[in-house]
């Protein structure tokens, strides 16, 4: 969505979904718009608009597209799509043709009225808060994020060497309860002093290394499960990477990506072993 004062365009409202530029006389809209790969003009929608009418036609344009598009369907292939086009569009939102002009308000009201702003709701809540500590069962920070101090201001700097690793002695390390770890989502835990990531998906918890194959990063934590023909993985967050729960071997490939740890959970607490599933395998 963007909003121009004049006609010079400096936001570019003739190329988003909702675009709206000032006019003499009130406001011009345009819908349908869009940048990036598949580029494509907006339609105008409606000229010299006043206040009340032009938030009234971009609340019942911005609904019926809700009620109407395909999930993750771009305004501008919904309209390529729509029989009709943009008049057919016209006649619903300004015309109210199928008679469900009020419907359409009161679902926008409803979505007003429940608004919150995720970010501040998570912070007031000590339990979503903690979903974003880089490990459930300690405060160490990620030492894989340096910063240095430049012109009075942080800055990211190359981080020290890794330290050496150190694993726990006894054969399993009680890592957190089985609540912390968010359903079908991952979280970081320390294995010792390594980082490894938790995963709940159904009703197994998957223990892998944290570090993002080919990255400096200790991130993959973060990644989105899924499962690929059956089999648990976990979508790396930032190459995109299809790395198994079971062996943290690639799913494309079969390489072995990174190490997987054993796990278990016994009375609501998870414990994960301090030899990896492979070299358990290999000694044995």
């Amino acid at each position: 969505m963007a909003v121009s004062g004049c006609t010079r365009e400096c936001a570019e409202a003739q190329g988003k979904d909702v675009g709206v530029i000032a006019t003499d006389k009130g406001w011009n809209l345009y819908v349908c718009g869009n940048g990036g790969m598949k580029p494509r003009h907006a339609d105008l929608f409606a000229s010299d608009l006043d206040d009340a009418t032009l938030i009234k036609f971009v609340d019942c344009f911005l609904m019926f597209y809700i009620r109407t598009a395909d999930r993750l369907q771009r305004t501008s292939t919904w309209m390529d799509n729509l029989e009709g086009g943009i008049d057919y569009l016209r006649e619903v939102v300004i015309h109210d043709s199928l008679g469900i002009g009020d419907e359409l308000e009161q679902e926008m009201a409803r979505i007003v009225e429940t608004y919150q702003c995720e970010w501040q709701t998570t912070l007031n809540d000590p339990q979503r808060l903690a979903l974003f500590r880089s490990s459930v069962n300690g405060d160490e920070p990620d030492e894989a994020v340096a910063r240095q101090m430049l012109r009075g201001q942080p800055q990211l700097a190359k981080p020290a060497a890794p330290a050496r690793t150190i694993l726990p002695t006894k054969p399993w390390q009680e890592v957190c309860q089985l609540e912390e770890i968010p359903e079908q989502a991952g979280i970081g835990a320390r294995l010792g002093n390594l980082q490894i990531a938790l995963f709940r998906f159904g009703q197994t918890i998957y223990a892998l290394d944290n570090h993002e194959p080919g990255s400096d990063a200790n991130v993959l934590s973060r990644g989105i499960l899924g499962d690929a023909g059956g089999e648990p993985v976990v979508i790396s967050p930032l190459y995109k990477q299809r790395i198994r729960l079971r062996d943290g071997r690639q799913y494309d490939s079969g390489e072995p990506v990174v190490r997987a740890w054993p796990v278990k959970v016994e009375a609501g607490k998870v414990w994960v072993g301090n030899q990896a599933l492979l070299l358990r395998a290999e000694a044995s």
